[in-house]
């Protein structure tokens, strides 16, 4: 046997004289060779493996030439998992390049295909609901004279380069990344707001309503949405600050391992805030976390120095210590360290010096039992935790969470309850003492035409309906809100219980939601990528959308209307249906677009290929690893003819959707000529 000296391949020699060549990445053999040399004693793989030299059992030379070029290269290489070298299990993984030679290079599509997937699909779930509801607004309810300035406007967007949408992801991604939680807030509010504005128009007297006109309730549409982004923006702070805080995601130095609180007052001052992305990924691997040092003298204003944890090498950190006065950090045989007065008794062996001029060590080096003073606290450590989520987290989270479950409960509830009091819906009797008996005295309608008067062409009836409607939400939610106080510690304890390394058994809501290891945070992530994707696939899925609702013949429309049916029921049950299939081709046009988008993945998505679909980190695409590496990969090697293959599935999978959306096509248009 011989190991060659380029690649992880080896050369066997058997008994009967038959050579194999066996490339043990790939795990096959890409060569054998039947000879009539018997009992070879020794075998030479060349350097460059493009050749086999033995020598026989009388002493005798015998070469072959080998053209082997991809030997690296199989079908389980590409799409199955590897057991690479250094790892410690089998995986998917691509890495085509590497700062040592002792890494053979990684040519699974399978991180690529996933990534391509996973941006399409956060692109689509941003994009449908816009464009389709869009479409459907434009097409129902927006003048025609609007319409003919909106719609080709949108199409317009059709034609906008993806490299600018990818340089604006550059400039939003750094402006949204401490405004997370007020972007995801905007996904509930905006909805929600622009749902009230329909349901407050639908009250408003037609007197008023017709005097405004279509441009200026577009106008007033577009402020209530603008009183919507501001409400995110304020909130998002104060629900960051409750939701996602600090002391749920910070390190073992900082907070006791057993009741999880800060140490002190000046710890919990600056644990006393929020932020969403160390909430996310703070807690994930504890070993990895930092315990630092520090010492203040404030007399003589010393130099504070940190030991981290991290890697260390025990020269670098020796020089360092030589060069700096005795009272300022000094080592003794031990290799205890001394700085300001302050002394950690570690390995010298872990500590270097790192770039910021700080001693740091690896935590893994700490002996069981040493002493870390950390902003004036002395901790004990008495074990390295396992990898996981470290204090637990969440549970403002799940009140929030289990409010939404409990209010449409709650909803159903009070209807099940006054209809099974004998009252329709939700008119029920007050009733007043009269004459030592019970007597029913009015019902909510007539206390609402009470209030109402006489005046149905004014605001009024207005005012009394948002009135009336906000004591009902605000019974809803403050009888939602009492039962997550009553019953929601119990859930929680009994659905998110765990057994924790340190303080026994915990409720841990955070760790059931987003895994043992946590989500990680990056800047440029697939939500931030997926919301620039969206918006070059919505002119797509829009204008589709929209041609088909227009090609529904109106004399469907007008004979809803005519048996009573108002115009979101026409709309919602005629119209929309009859262009159910001219819209799902739109939905599968779209989604094509989105597997093939380049430009905005390759300047925004980070190109980390990884195999998870967590929203909160990066990844590559098949067109985003074309388009990178195609022109730095070697002419006619692996990883070139790896960049075309990648290419063909690319073609392969757009070929399929857009054959499907012609198949749609082509059925809607027969659908609609027998109509």
């Amino acid at each position: 046997m011989a190991q060659a000296q380029r690649g992880k391949a080896i050369m066997t020699a058997e008994a009967d004289g038959s050579l194999r060549a066996i490339h043990l990445t790939a795990e096959r053999v890409y060569i054998t060779q039947a000879t009539k040399v018997a009992g070879v004693p020794a075998i030479c793989f060349p350097a460059k493996g493009d050749g086999i030299v033995t020598i026989d059992g009388k002493g005798g030379l015998h070469h072959w030439w080998m053209e082997a070029p991809h030997a690296e290269a199989s079908w389980k290489a590409f799409f199955g998992k590897v057991h690479y070298e250094h790892h410690d299990h089998p995986k998917w993984d691509w890495q085509t390049s590497s700062g040592t030679d002792d890494v053979e290079p990684k040519h699974s599509l399978m991180p690529l295909v996933a990534g391509t997937f996973k941006g399409a699909l956060y692109a689509m779930l941003f994009s449908i609901p816009i464009a389709i509801l869009a479409a459907i607004y434009t097409s129902e309810f927006m003048s025609f004279r609007l319409r003919a300035i909106i719609k080709p406007v949108v199409e317009i967007m059709a034609s906008l380069p993806s490299v600018v949408l990818g340089f604006l992801v550059l400039v939003v991604a750094p402006l949204a990344d401490p405004n997370m939680p007020a972007i995801l807030l905007f996904f509930i509010i905006m909805p929600a707001v622009f749902m009230i504005f329909g349901w407050l128009w639908q009250q408003m007297p037609p007197v008023i309503t017709g005097k405004l006109g279509p441009w200026r309730t577009f106008i007033v549409l577009f402020v209530f949405l603008g009183f919507a982004a501001w409400l995110c923006l304020a909130i998002g702070p104060r629900m960051e600050y409750h939701l996602f805080p600090k002391t749920e995601a910070t390190d073992l130095a900082l907070i006791d391992a057993k009741t999880f609180r800060p140490h002190n007052d000046e710890i919990a001052g600056r644990l006393d805030a929020g932020h969403f992305g160390s909430w996310t990924s703070g807690g994930a691997e504890l070993a990895g976390r930092s315990a630092q040092l520090r010492k203040v003298d404030h007399e003589s204003k010393a130099e504070t120095f940190s030991i981290e944890l991290v890697n260390g090498v025990k020269e670098k950190f020796k020089q360092y210590v030589a060069s700096l006065p005795p009272d300022k950090v000094s080592v003794d045989g031990s290799g205890a360290i001394t700085v300001n007065d302050e002394s950690v008794s570690l390995p010298p062996g872990a500590l270097r010096l790192n770039k910021d001029k700080k001693i740091v060590f690896k935590d893994s080096a700490i002996p069981a039992g040493a002493s870390i003073t950390e902003y004036g606290v002395t901790t004990t450590v008495l074990n390295t935790l396992p990898k996981g989520w470290w204090n637990p987290g969440g549970h403002g989270l799940f009140q929030v969470v289990a409010l939404f479950i409990f209010i449409p409960l709650v909803v159903l509830g009070l209807r099940v309850t006054f209809t099974g009091m004998g009252f329709f819906k939700y008119q029920f009797h007050i009733w007043k003492q009269r004459e030592g008996q019970w007597h029913p005295l009015k019902t909510v309608a007539a206390i609402k035409g009470r209030f109402e008067g006489d005046r149905s062409g004014t605001l009024r009836p207005v005012m009394v309906d948002i009135v009336f409607a906000g004591l009902y939400a605000s019974l809803v939610l403050a009888i939602a809100y009492g039962l997550v106080l009553a019953v929601g510690p119990w859930i929680e304890g009994l659905l998110f219980t765990y057994d924790h390394p340190t303080a026994g058994q915990v409720v841990d809501f955070r760790r059931a939601l987003l895994g043992e290891e946590g989500w990680k945070f990056e800047q440029k992530n697939s939500f931030i990528v997926g919301v620039a994707m969206g918006f070059a696939v919505i002119p797509i899925i829009y204008t589709i959308s929209e041609d088909a609702l227009q090609s529904v013949p109106n004399q469907l429309r007008a004979a809803s209307l005519a048996c009573g049916a108002s115009a979101w029921q026409t709309a919602a049950r005629v119209a929309v249906p009859a262009a159910l299939p001219g819209i799902f081709s739109a939905v599968v046009v779209g989604l094509g677009r989105a597997v093939g988008e380049t430009m905005i993945v390759v300047m925004a998505a980070g190109g980390t290929p990884i195999m998870d679909m967590q929203p909160f980190n990066g990844f590559r695409s098949l067109s985003a690893a074309i388009a990178t590496e195609m022109p730095e990969a070697p002419q006619d090697g692996t990883l070139y003819r790896t960049l075309f293959l990648a290419g063909l599935l690319l073609f392969v999978m757009t070929f399929v959707v857009n054959t499907i959306a012609e198949v749609i096509r082509i059925r809607l248009r027969r659908k609609m000529a027998r109509v």
